[in-house]
């Protein structure tokens, strides 16, 4: 049986620097890092050179310029921030994932999670496990469609009596998506039962790991039109603080 405990926040987003990552101290923290997507491009070539020989063949898989970008920026940085916390040079930060696809790099006790959209990065990093998304909130998309199939109960019914059924939507899937993420397990019919609105919860649902007592759900704006959701476990009992920074300009991340 997993605690979840569930609600928004307002992130404090301030611009990065390396003092504010406060994750080896003795107090607990979770940092999420923003990335405007557009913001970095311009730095590709930079971030191209930091990958290994294998991400920058998988970079060059993606069939669109536009995916190949997102995934150099948002694997690039997420390996420049784990150098500086790890203090390990950034040809030793070798990303692997577990059976369940879960990312870890060996040897460390930190925990990561990377998601995206066309316009946003959002990165995760934390001594506990931790998950994280972010979807934009597309006017256009047709959730009636797929309403049934990934809530019911209580969360649905807040969804259809919602003021803004549409966010609600996103922001429900969002807290689903950092969940699952969170503890590693894969999606499958059963995500349905993940109780996401917010609240103290008890579940049973597959998608619980037997390591993790109790979850953390934060929901938060990203822009005007975009929202995200982060789910992370407290860490040797004790809850970890949130500090949150962007990333636009890689002057204080940058490498020789």
């Amino acid at each position: 049986m997993m605690q979840l405990l569930i609600n928004e926040i307002t992130p404090n987003w301030k611009p990065f620097q390396k003092s504010l990552i406060p994750l080896q101290g003795e107090k607990p923290c979770v940092h999420i890092f923003m990335l405007p997507l557009t913001d970095l491009v311009n730095d590709t070539a930079y971030l191209t050179s930091l990958l290994s020989t294998e991400e920058q063949a998988r970079a060059k898989r993606y069939i669109r310029v536009e995916d190949s970008k997102r995934f150099i920026i948002c694997r690039a940085i997420l390996k420049l921030l784990l150098s500086q916390i790890t203090n390990r040079p950034i040809k030793d930060i070798v990303i692997q994932k577990t059976a369940n696809h879960k990312p870890y790099v060996a040897a460390t006790d930190f925990k990561f999670n990377v998601t995206h959209t066309t316009t946003y990065g959002l990165i995760a990093i934390s001594k506990s496990e931790v998950g994280i998304d972010v979807e934009f909130i597309d006017e256009s998309y047709d959730y009636q469609s797929v309403l049934n199939r990934v809530f019911k109960g209580e969360d649905l019914n807040e969804i259809q009596e919602s003021s803004t059924p549409l966010s609600t939507f996103f922001k429900f899937w969002t807290r689903k998506e950092a969940i699952v993420k969170a503890t590693g397990k894969g999606i499958d019919d059963s995500m349905v039962t993940i109780p996401v609105k917010n609240g103290n919860h008890r579940t049973d649902n597959i998608f619980i790991s037997e390591q993790i007592k109790k979850l953390c759900v934060n929901s938060f704006k990203v822009g005007n039109n975009h929202v995200g959701s982060m789910a992370y476990a407290s860490f040797r009992g004790k809850e970890p603080t949130i500090s949150e920074s962007i990333i636009n300009d890689l002057t204080v991340l940058k490498v020789d």
